[in-house]
């Protein structure tokens, strides 16, 4: 389980107040400086990917040069070849405290030193003291670290604008010889959301789906089915509907059994992530905030739309349902409470269900299933996402010295064997597509007791994940605009439609501030 986060992954402005809001300026500031929209070709190794990058108006090509032919030679034969000019040498890497952060710790990195030479060490910590060293190594240049743990994609856009990191497609072309030709860029799911004006920032290790999780043991329950009928006359099964799901959170609300019908994370730290994962279901994308950087109904935004209005008085109102203490739940609260076996339903990221489903922590292991997130019909649009994506990859930093042993360790832990082994050991995990449609995902699924893999080729297959990002440096700014207004009207010192316009005009503001 991660560590606790003092300062949200989505608000990332609640430290370092000078330090951040210099960044913030000078990366848009470089941002406001390109052109705007438009679609980039990006040829990587091994294949072509078209991704939508703020600032591309042309067509990017990047072409990595040398031996690409695919090999026989196993990724073990090969790295202990390649490797042989950086034995001795330490990479030394910063990552956010998670379940493969910790399973790569703890398997891969020994694999590697025995197989190289080379020596890995990976300093885990909070989210939030991950991106305190990465901005203080960035801008004082110090090198301290070779490789840079980033999971938002704003946060990638402001490191390539300072500089902070570099292309790992620029690297690879001129670091042919170091490239495994069996690596497959492409196949990696995640690629897609780290390109920025053509440039790809790094190797994804980590991704995650925010999915409806349920009690599967309470929902198959012949007496509690028959309850729920006669109450509400549907049958109890995973909602479709915020309706259906707001009469389940209502049925299984028992506190004296210590049992919770809802959760959510409405900590200033966490309650951005759930404003942009809860607002997909209700067919608004990026937080309601449109290309050109606004948020009001006025000027083309959606924050304060009926839609999202409709959200957040629900969102204030289902806290009832949910456990003591939820107004200062974050991202582990959400672990912490279903794996305790308090709740049972609510949206939840894989990368907690891990733990959920671990019978060394849970309660419940073996007792939980995922589903599609319901949806608000009124609002919901056809081919808009309805499912929020989480990944995490290193970036290489441009201060490191140790690029290309760095550059080997990346490939090391993301190559199709060592991808396919973490997708099994930790249940919720799967970065590359020709592991999530080949039969280990239904091995794992059948190992586990439930259809977490059915449901991601379901979200795949069907263009229900979102995703590709608009990476833009200011949501940083917009962010902590959001959660301040948001959480006065959680607090109950003023309405929730007074907040959201509030929130929607100060974003709008802002962004006229910028430029936009």
């Amino acid at each position: 389980m991660s560590e606790p986060k003092k300062v949200g992954r989505r608000t990332f402005l609640n430290y370092a107040t000078a330090v951040v809001a210099t960044g913030v300026i000078v990366g848009a500031a470089t941002y406001l400086a390109t052109p705007k929209g438009g679609v980039t070709t990006v040829t990587v190794p091994g294949g072509t990917t078209t991704v939508t990058a703020p600032g591309a108006t042309v067509t990017t090509t990047k072409t990595v040069t040398g031996t690409t032919t695919p090999t026989t030679t196993t990724i073990k034969d090969w790295l202990k070849e390649v490797s042989k000019p950086y034995k001795g040498v330490t990479v030394k890497a910063i990552a956010e405290s998670t379940p493969p952060s910790g399973w790569i710790q703890e398997t891969l990195v020994p694999e590697f030193e025995e197989l190289t030479g080379i020596k890995v060490e990976i300093e885990r910590l909070g989210w939030d003291d991950v991106l305190k060293k990465e901005m203080l190594d960035g801008e004082q240049k110090q090198g301290t670290y070779d490789l840079y743990y980033i999971d938002e994609i704003e946060v990638m856009a402001l490191f390539f604008d300072k500089n902070f990191i570099i292309d790992i497609l620029d690297f690879a072309s001129a670091h042919s010889g170091i490239y495994y030709p069996d690596f497959d860029l492409p196949d990696l799911i995640p690629v897609k959301y780290f390109t920025y004006n053509g440039k790809v920032a790094g190797i994804p290790f980590e991704l995650f789906f925010r999915l409806y999780a349920y009690r599967k043991d309470l929902f198959n329950d012949p007496a509690e089915k028959s309850n729920f009928k006669a109450k509400y006359g549907i049958e109890l099964k995973p909602p479709q509907t915020w309706a259906e799901y707001e009469k389940i959170a209502e049925f299984f609300t028992r506190p004296d059994k210590n049992l919770y019908g809802h959760i959510e994370m409405p900590s200033s730290m966490s309650l951005p992530s759930d404003v942009d994962n809860f607002l997909l279901t209700y067919g608004i994308t990026a937080s309601g905030i449109s290309v050109g950087r606004k948020a009001s109904v006025e000027n083309g935004g959606e924050l304060n739309s009926p839609a999202a209005l409709l959200w957040f008085k629900r969102y204030i109102d289902w806290m009832k349902f949910a456990p003591p203490g939820v107004q200062t739940f974050t991202w582990d609260n959400l672990a912490s409470e279903f794996l305790a076996g308090h709740v049972t339903q609510g949206l939840i990221f894989g990368d907690q269900l891990a733990t959920v489903i671990d019978p060394s922590v849970s309660q419940v292991a073996g007792k939980v299933d995922v589903s599609l997130p319901p949806i608000e019909p009124k609002y919901m649009r056809f081919y808009c996402p309805s499912v929020f994506g989480d990944m995490g990859m290193f970036a290489l930093s441009s201060q490191s010295k140790n690029k290309e042993a760095a550059f080997l360790f990346l490939q090391w832990i993301a190559c199709k064997e060592n991808a396919a082994r973490e997708m099994e050991a930790l249940g919720t995990l799967c970065t590359r597509a020709s592991l999530l449609f080949s039969p280990l995902a239904e091995q794992v699924d059948a190992k586990y007791k439930w259809n977490y893999f059915k449901v991601l080729k379901q979200c795949y297959m069907q263009g229900l994940n979102s995703g590709p990002f608009e990476a833009m440096p200011e949501l940083l700014t917009f962010r902590d605009i959001l959660w301040k207004e948001l959480t006065r009207a959680i607090a109950g010192e003023i309405k929730p439609e007074e907040a959201l316009n509030n929130a929607a005009r100060g974003i709008d503001e802002k962004s006229k501030e910028l430029g936009w």
